[in-house]
């Protein structure tokens, strides 16, 4: 389904249909990032329950039907396994939990069992882990709703995927044509939703779209690509996958990690990432609404790192005063948060300016070409960034070599705006800006 096709209507229906089949249920809601459920996919839905008359309690002595995040009333009916943290739960009046999943490594699905399923944006998520980790949960004990059709369901929902990783969701369109009792596939683009969203709307929509964008985001044409790209010359060949454990191949306990940042309003993200001497990895891909959460879910993941020394790329504008008045710089504001995790930054991004587009551009082209002698290859993890490679692969390019930043007008699904890429454009062009001979960099650095 595109986007504003009724993804979120059709799981929010689907969902209530499910709550009220089977009582004391357990049911989980699946997605790569668990933020973005919370944050956008669950909203939409209540939409559709409070349609159906379900009343969210939102704090003690509140009458409702459900409440999120937070330990049910004594007076709710428990489900068949009632969980012991309730911070990812949903719980129902009539004993319905559903559980919350964000597949941020190998192992964050295994465990517990279901009798119903959502999977959200399923086309991003690593097949791998959701076929051994996930799928095998959904077998919760028939004999507790025999000969209940809605029983041990479950409900794939996504947009187009644009990596060959994703393209497995289109076996459900072979499996439904050969056992069409079992299985349902069906594909729904904008125009499907005229009658909500109007037909003048989607037009203008169309109208402020950049065609590549139009076509993949809302009209499902899976291998719809910017005309002129401005990574043209990134592919498959340069991603690689976690090893059966979930584990970064490329990834070593014993070396100083690089991190760069782009900066914006409410969506602060970060790629991490180690160098080598002719190789950069692009490890993992980072995001939250404040700067210092960022900074944070880094310092927790790699907590146990055995090196703690972190190389500090980014937009030059973190030189800069915060907005609102705070004197505070920005990238004090983070090397003062590294150190207060044990960490030992080095800030590498100095210049106060932005890096030319031409050469900065040049210089990633070449390095993705692998034509040049003394060019670094860039590996980037296609399961710990899936958002930065779905970006990239629908980043435009203007004539005068800047890129084509229109995605980020959206505060909806800005993972895929070009947030990320920016922060992959940093750090290649601040780590490898010595193999570029121009005047302009000249300037810039003196």
């Amino acid at each position: 389904m595109s986007r504003r096709a009724g993804k979120n209507f059709f799981g929010g229906d689907w969902s209530i249909d499910c709550v009220e089949a089977m009582p004391k249920s357990n049911a989980d809601f699946v997605t790569g990032n668990i933020k973005q459920l919370k944050n956008n996919s669950v909203p939409s839905m209540e939409l559709v329950w409070k349609e159906y008359g379900y009343k969210e309690i939102r704090k003690p002595g509140d009458i409702g039907h459900y409440i999120k995040w937070k330990t049910p009333p004594h007076w709710f009916a428990q489900s068949h396994q009632e969980p012991n943290d309730y911070t990812n739960v949903i719980s129902f009046y009539n004993g319905v939990r559903i559980q919350l999943l964000g597949l941020t490594n190998k192992n964050s699905g295994r465990g517990g069992t279901s009798d119903w399923m959502l999977i959200d944006e399923a086309g991003f998520i690593n097949v791998k882990v959701l076929r051994t980790a996930v799928l095998p949960r959904l077998s919760g004990p028939w004999a507790n709703y025999p000969d209940n059709p809605k029983h041990r369901s479950i409900l794939i929902i996504t947009s187009a995927p644009d990596t060959t990783a994703g393209m497995w969701v289109y076996d459900y369109k072979l499996l439904a044509a050969a056992e069409p009792d079992k299985y349902y596939y069906d594909e729904a683009t904008v125009w499907d939703n005229s009658k909500v969203l109007g037909i003048d709307f989607i037009k203008d929509l169309k109208k402020t779209m950049p065609k590549h964008i139009w076509q993949r985001e809302y009209e499902n044409i899976v291998d719809a690509k910017p005309v002129s790209a401005y990574y043209p010359g990134f592919g498959e060949s340069h991603l690689y996958e976690c090893d059966e454990w979930g584990r970064d191949p490329y990834y070593n306990p014993n070396i100083a990690m690089s991190i760069s940042f782009d900066f914006n309003t409410e969506f602060e993200c970060c790629l991490v990432a180690q160098e080598r001497p002719s190789a950069m990895f692009v490890q993992k891909e980072m995001w939250d609404f404040k700067i210092d959460d960022t900074v944070q879910q880094f310092c927790d993941y790699y907590a146990d790192h055995k090196e703690k020394i972190v190389f500090i790329y980014g937009d030059a504008i973190g030189h800069h005063n915060k907005p609102g008045g705070n004197l505070e710089k920005t990238y004090d504001n983070i090397r003062k948060l590294f150190r207060a995790n044990g960490w030992t930054p080095i800030q590498k991004t100095k210049s106060k300016n932005q890096p030319p587009h031409k050469d900065r551009y040049d210089l990633i082209d070449d390095c993705f070409s692998e034509k040049k002698e003394g060019y670094p290859a860039i590996r980037i993890n296609q399961n710990d960034c899936p958002s930065l490679i779905r970006a990239m692969k629908l980043t435009p390019i203007f004539s005068d070599y800047k890129k084509d930043k229109s995605s980020e007008k959206s505060r909806q699904n800005r993972q895929y705006a070009t947030h990320l890429p920016d922060c992959f454009d940093y750090l290649v062009w601040y780590v490898f800006k010595r193999l570029v001979k121009s005047t302009s960099i000249k300037k810039l650095i003196g």
